[in-house]
């Protein structure tokens, strides 16, 4: 217990002098100075990140936001479900109303003490990844476009076994990063989608089914996420391919985290994408146009 407290002693300072930063969902959210330096340097020891001044200057703009909460962080269940690398001690989450970062540490309980600073690298650059896409579209679709087509040529190749050609791939990227991640999703988009995907790969008539079964597993988690966990495991044939198109396609292994967002959020591939060394570099250097 005493080793547990050095370490977090070590990692960050302690909540002393923290003022109220912004209030979130009913809660309010502390932050100070000492802790915007700690967490830099947190950061500052992780073989990610290859140019610490991006993150330096996110931070003085107030762009990433570390923060104190007061209580547990259960009142933000959603971003603990689906936190990049599963860790139950930080969150981290693109708040897209404020454009900001906000990284969450729980002083109530003990749970730094088993926090590397790999991990902490690893959900900011997650989440910065999103606040790109949400606030400068189309360079993040010119910054990554290669890698996004090379995901979604293998996950739409496995999932109805058909090569399309890469024009029709990056048209869909397109309409999913335009009307679903940055736009509000309604019965007019799931349309849209429908007949995207028709035009595409409706030349198996098998294909016809398994864009439905797409469709109503995306429809289930964007309106009762309790449902989806109930009935995800009935739709296999559509969420693991997900997954196994990360190792096909950008040779990532052993994801822990639920594959489902990428069917309507291109930037979670990225995101993803930008856990691993293979890619931080690339986009790290995106990121500096924050």
């Amino acid at each position: 217990m005493e080793d547990d407290r050095t370490n977090l002693d070590e990692l960050f300072t302690l909540p002393i002098g923290l003022k109220p930063i912004v209030k979130l969902d009913g809660r309010m959210l502390y932050g100070s100075e000492n802790l915007n330096r700690s967490f830099l340097d947190a950061l500052n020891t992780s073989s990610l990140i290859n140019n610490a001044e991006v993150f330096e200057k996110l931070v003085h703009e107030k762009k990433i936001v570390p923060c104190f909460l007061t209580g547990g962080l259960t009142s933000f269940v959603f971003w603990k479900i689906f936190a990049p690398v599963h860790l139950k001690n930080v969150l981290g989450f693109y708040e897209k109303t404020t454009k900001k970062v906000y990284i969450l540490l729980s002083n109530n309980f003990n749970f730094l003490a088993y926090t590397s600073d790999e991990w902490m690298c690893k959900l900011v650059l997650h989440e910065c990844v999103h606040m790109l896409s949400d606030t400068q579209p189309q360079r993040f679709l010119d910054d990554f476009k290669d890698l996004l087509i090379k995901y979604y040529s293998y996950y739409f190749r496995r999932l109805f076994n058909i090569q399309e050609k890469d024009e029709k791939i990056y048209h869909l990227i397109s309409f999913l990063h335009s009307s679903c991640e940055n736009g509000q999703i309604n019965n007019g988009t799931f349309r849209s989608y429908h007949e995207i995907l028709q035009s595409s790969f409706i030349s198996k008539k098998e294909n016809s089914e398994k864009i439905e079964r797409l469709l109503s597993i995306l429809y289930i988690y964007l309106t009762n996420l309790e449902k989806f966990f109930q009935v995800k495991g009935n739709f296999a044939d559509i969420l693991y391919p997900l997954r196994e198109s990360y190792k096909d396609s950008l040779n990532i292994k052993n994801l822990s985290t639920t594959c489902i967002q990428e069917l309507f959020v291109p930037s979670e591939v990225i995101a993803i994408a930008a856990e691993y060394s293979q890619y931080s570099s690339k986009i790290v250097s995106s990121l500096k146009g924050l």
